[in-house]
């Protein structure tokens, strides 16, 4: 292997790399950097007026595989929930959906407090609206880094996510809520490119549902205490200056 240093995103990712590459390479760990600064910018398609109400967020371009990003749990969840929090929206935010997908959606679910949106959005867009949720929701069955789920934390918006993967170089029991699941090995038609005894994780329906909830009926005082929490951790762990800080330190 023709390289002297991989610099990973993550522990899980330095994991995979070191496996693949039997340790024959250094690599370690960098702190990405997560710019938080944006100018408040609304979708023409996503009218103000529903940002000023209480929402659910979850939040993947569809060709970062929606298996991978648990679209389909997703979906279970807030078709669910939309029937039992009717003072609540839930938002599912992607980009590149086919058509037919998404009038699929609309019609399996079909709830006044649902919205789907198939739209690319520029980084101001896409800050607004995590900002602006009250809870970012993500039972994904492996994430690199996280990035999303890092900027919402960061922005001050409660995250429910796996409990698996890149997100738990940052999530804890201390600043967010974790979905239980179990490690399932990846068959052939939900990712290509993956060896034979690959696996990933799978999020329990049950404690999905069970941990949303608890989001949502959360005392302000609790959630307040984990929100700061996990401001504080993205803030100062992956601001720029510790990002430069850690690439310097490995020279």
């Amino acid at each position: 292997l023709n390289f002297d240093l991989i610099l990973c995103n993550s522990f899980f990712m330095k994991n995979i790399i070191d496996k693949c590459t039997d340790k024959k390479v250094v690599s370690q760990v960098i702190y990405p950097y997560v710019n938080l600064k944006f100018k408040e910018s609304f979708s023409k398609n996503l009218d103000k007026k529903i940002l000023q109400n209480k929402y659910v967020l979850a939040m993947a371009d569809y060709k970062s595989r929606p298996r991978r990003k648990g679209f389909d749990i997703t979906l279970k969840v807030f078709k669910l929930l939309s029937e039992e929090f009717t003072d609540i929206i839930f938002i599912l935010k992607t980009y590149e959906m086919p058509i037919k997908e998404e009038l699929r959606i609309r019609k399996e679910i079909n709830s006044k407090n649902f919205i789907i949106v198939n739209e690319k959005f520029d980084k101001n867009k896409a800050l607004t609206l995590i900002n602006n949720s009250s809870i970012y929701f993500s039972p994904h069955r492996a994430e690199g880094f996280g990035r999303i789920i890092a900027e919402a934390m960061g922005l001050g918006s409660l995250v429910c996510a796996s409990n698996y993967s890149g997100n738990l170089d940052y999530m804890n029991l201390s600043n967010s809520i974790l979905i239980n699941g179990k490690l399932t090995k990846i068959k052939s038609y939900e990712y290509t490119s993956v060896s034979e005894n690959a696996l990933w994780f799978e999020p329990e329906l049950d404690d999905c549902l069970s941990k949303l909830r608890l989001c949502i009926n959360m005392s302000d005082l609790k959630s307040q205490k984990l929100i700061k929490n996990a401001t504080y951790n993205i803030k100062s762990k992956y601001g720029l200056t510790s990002c430069i800080n850690r690439i310097q330190s490995f020279f």
